[in-house]
């Protein structure tokens, strides 16, 4: 390759960056409209369908509370709304994969790790706010101070191996997911779409059940740690 060529290469390779930024920016405000637009048509479905509206968000409210308190404890039900949260976002991201021409948020590492990120800020911060933060600290130490030299590095590496494990996991299998859903579609597009769209649906929602049962039983971890 010429130093002539070297130029071109790097104006064709900034092109495509740019490309694919303007195409990200452009799906993100696709999402903005369409959870603003479900927003807004959420009042009329109650108004068509108040039963079966208010059934199933009390279906899910009393769902997300019976996991709280089983896992945290019977004061679990004050995260309700950290979990909601993740689980409404997770979901409604996830479910953008079953369309093979969109690009679902979560399919996205930064976006995955920043929730990941999330997550392990705000356990950590409910643990300091519930134990302490000399007690919180202490159980890093392990069970015996001989052994808190080796139990130090372990604890600290053990919690900053959550953020990849929440990250990598969503990361990984949305982004499988979406990418063999194009794939066969691109095969087989009147064969394949129904079967497909379903096991899209059933990932989004295994995705999003396991990131915010991890998230919980972290809180509840944090918020309980035994006396040593």
């Amino acid at each position: 390759m010429s130093t002539s060529e070297i130029p071109r290469h790097g104006h064709i390779l900034e092109r495509w960056g740019t490309q694919r930024v303007h195409e990200r920016r452009g799906q993100q405000r696709l999402y903005v409209v369409v959870v603003t637009v479900a927003y807004r048509l959420g009042p009329l479905g109650y108004l068509a369908h108040p039963e079966l509206t208010a059934e199933t968000g009390e279906l899910v409210v009393t769902g997300l509370k019976g996991l709280l308190n089983d896992i945290i404890g019977h004061d679990g039900e004050r995260f309700l709304y950290i979990i909601g949260g993740f689980a409404a976002f997770i979901f409604v991201s996830n479910i953008f994969g079953i369309f093979f021409f969109l690009q679902p948020p979560t399919s996205n590492p930064n976006t995955t790790f920043g929730l990941a990120l999330c997550a392990f800020l705000y356990y950590n911060w409910q643990g300091i706010r519930s134990q302490g933060l000399v007690h919180y600290l202490k159980h890093f130490a392990g069970p015996m101070p001989l052994l808190a030299p080796l139990m130090i590095p372990i604890e600290i590496i053990g919690h900053l191996a959550r953020i990849l494990s929440l990250g990598m996991r969503l990361f990984g299998n949305i982004f499988g997911e979406h990418t063999a859903t194009g794939i066969f579609m691109g095969m087989l597009p009147f064969v394949l779409p129904w079967p497909m769209m379903g096991l899209g649906i059933f990932g989004a929602f295994l995705q999003t059940f396991v990131f915010i049962m991890l998230t919980m039983v972290y809180i509840g971890g944090a918020v309980t740690v035994e006396e040593h």
